[in-house]
């Protein structure tokens, strides 16, 4: 229960998609939040009220391309 209440704190703090891609780039690892999770608009969909303060790319496509470009910084980081 701790933890979720830190991803929501995070969560709360992101202006931009890029800075909730970067929420997403720690959760992942938890149960059932993976790679393949964290592109699905539903996912997407579930986190973005949490973010209330994104005044950028507020929209499912424009965080789903941040955490596609997450996703490949990570994969290049760990080559």
């Amino acid at each position: 229960m701790k933890k979720v209440h830190e991803y929501t704190r995070l969560l709360g703090e992101c202006t931009t998609a890029h800075d909730l891609a970067n929420v997403v780039s720690i959760m992942l690892g938890e149960p059932r939040v993976d790679k393949n999770t964290v592109v699905k608009g539903t996912f997407i969909e579930v986190l973005l009220p949490f973010a209330s303060r994104l005044t950028s790319g507020a929209k499912v496509d424009n965080v789903r391309q941040q955490i596609n470009n997450m996703l490949m910084t990570r994969g290049r980081e760990r080559k």
